[in-house]
Formats: structure tokens, C-alpha cells, sequence
């Protein structure tokens, strides 16, 4: 039931001053971001219930970890890729 876990800390995250995007620049406040493959549930149906339905009300993006390294490595090169 990792599913129910991680949708409970989401909404937790956003009710702690993490909010989306689109109110980002009103508010000032930070994102929640999720990480669609790095997270797990009993069955395929459940996670897709998670990340089609649920979370997309509570997350600014829902990203993968391919994206989360592409993003973290060009934070790290200081904006220039392929170093």
C-alpha cells in the first residue's frame, strides 16, 4: 500500500506550503515534485490510480528519475550541458 503512503505525504507536503505550479509565482511558496518511478504499489492499477488521478491534484510535476538526473546534472555543470 505504498500508494496510499505516498499520496497522504503529498497532500501533507502541499498542506505544509509546497504547492503547485501555477501558484508558484503568487504565492511564493515551493513544489512538490513526484517521481513517477521511484514509487510503488501492489499492483500496476493502483500506482496508475496514483499517478493519473490523485496526485496530479497535489504535485507540481510528476517526473521521472532520467529527469530528475538530466535536471540535477545540469544544475551541477552550472547550466552547461555535457560536462
Amino acid at each position: 500500500m505504498s500508494n496510499v503512503a505516498f499520496e497522504k505525504e503529498v497532500t501533507t507536503a502541499r498542506k505544509a506550503g509546497f504547492t503547485l505550479r501555477r501558484f508558484r509565482k503568487q504565492h511564493g511558496s515551493n513544489e512538490v515534485t513526484v517521481i513517477k518511478d521511484a514509487t510503488a504499489s501492489y499492483s500496476d492499477m493502483e500506482m496508475r490510480a496514483a499517478l493519473d488521478v490523485n496526485i496530479p491534484n497535489n504535485a507540481s510535476a510528476i517526473v521521472t528519475t532520467d529527469e530528475i538526473a538530466d535536471t540535477i546534472s545540469f544544475i551541477s555543470t552550472g547550466g552547461q550541458e555535457g560536462k
